[in-house]
């Protein structure tokens, strides 16, 4: 008894055995094979019988051995090749609020007054009353420098104080007036 590609000889006694197709997740390229092969990470096989395992496409991975489907990419993340086991992360700075890009030009920078400080962001975080960002696809958010101050979330730029009242700290969120 031979056994085609996608089966395996299973021997239920001495004497007696059968071909039977591989379980999804597995494969068996020869003819022959006593066994199946799980698929490797980054890989799967949805069908009985299936003699190879096909890389995930782009977007999407799969993390362990054997598996029977690939995973889209989580927000966050991406993965522009294939055959990943992992999806890659937006660097810091960067978000992506979607499931299964394709590219690093899927994530998006963070608009001024809004940052995100490490990688794999779903969103960017507004910037604190105090603090500002500038810049596009800012990591991290700045104090106000002394005589300026942020008194709302989300600042791209500090407010000088008014004539009459001073911030002696950096970080203010309000000016205090120079009279009692």
């Amino acid at each position: 008894l031979i056994c085609t590609p996608g089966t395996y000889k299973w021997h239920k006694w001495e004497g007696a055995s059968r071909c039977t197709a591989c379980l999804g997740g597995k494969y068996s390229p020869g003819e022959d094979a006593t066994e199946c092969t799980p698929c490797a990470e980054g890989s799967y096989a949805n069908s009985e019988g299936s003699s190879a395992c096909t890389q995930c496409p782009p977007g999407s991975y799969s993390f362990a051995e054997g598996s029977v489907s690939c995973l889209l990419c989580p927000a966050g993340t991406y993965s522009s090749t294939t055959g990943l086991s992992r999806c890659v992360q937006c660097s810091a700075g960067k978000y992506l609020a979607s499931i299964g890009a394709t590219s690093a030009s899927a994530c998006s920078a963070c608009d001024p007054g809004y940052f995100a400080p490490s990688s794999g962001h779903t969103s960017c975080t507004p910037c604190s009353s105090g603090k500002f960002s500038g810049s596009i696809g800012a990591e991290e958010c700045l104090d106000c420098s002394l005589g300026k101050y942020a008194s709302s979330h989300a600042n791209s730029a500090c407010t000088e104080c008014a004539r009459g009242f001073y911030s002696d700290d950096s970080g203010a969120s309000q000016c205090a007036s120079c009279y009692p």
